[in-house]
């Protein structure tokens, strides 16, 4: 639809405008190898909400909740940005260290990059680093959509 001064500007979820246009467009991804970036129409569009996550590897506060170290998954909440409201979710560990945490909601936004932080009550567990987001609402609904038509014959 149009350039830009490189992807490394844009922040998913910002708003942004694509010259010619008179409407404001949100972004939804980034990518720096082929200097992508994908956008949405609307503030609140599928492709903005994901229900999980892969983080790197986790950095606890105190010692190792034993749920954690038991089951290599644990209940808690999760934030990624102070001002938003803690999920509920679950975290489960990885075989090469990193963990995926699957939120009993999906949340807009969730940007690698950025740190996941835990929580257990109102007590903060630790955190890691979000490495990629989990597939979007739509894309959910895309694939849906595509193994309904396949599996009618």
């Amino acid at each position: 639809l149009g350039g830009h001064d490189g992807c490394f500007i844009y922040t998913i979820g910002q708003s942004t405008h694509i010259p010619g246009s008179k409407y404001a467009f949100y972004v939804v991804d980034r990518d720096p190898v082929t200097r992508t970036v994908t956008v949405a129409a609307t503030t609140d569009h599928p492709a903005l909400y994901s229900h999980s996550l892969v983080v790197d590897r986790l950095h606890w506060v105190s010692d190792v909740p034993p749920q954690y170290v038991t089951e290599r998954r644990m209940d808690c909440r999760f934030r990624f940005q102070h001002r938003h409201p803690l999920v509920p979710c679950v975290v489960k560990s990885r075989p090469d260290g990193t963990n995926t945490i699957t939120l009993d909601r999906a949340i807009r936004a969730i940007t690698p990059g950025q740190y996941a932080v835990l929580y257990l009550d109102d007590q903060c567990l630790g955190g890691a680093k979000i490495i990629k987001r989990g597939m979007s609402l739509y894309d959910m609904h895309c694939n849906e959509l595509i193994h309904g038509l396949n599996t009618r014959g």
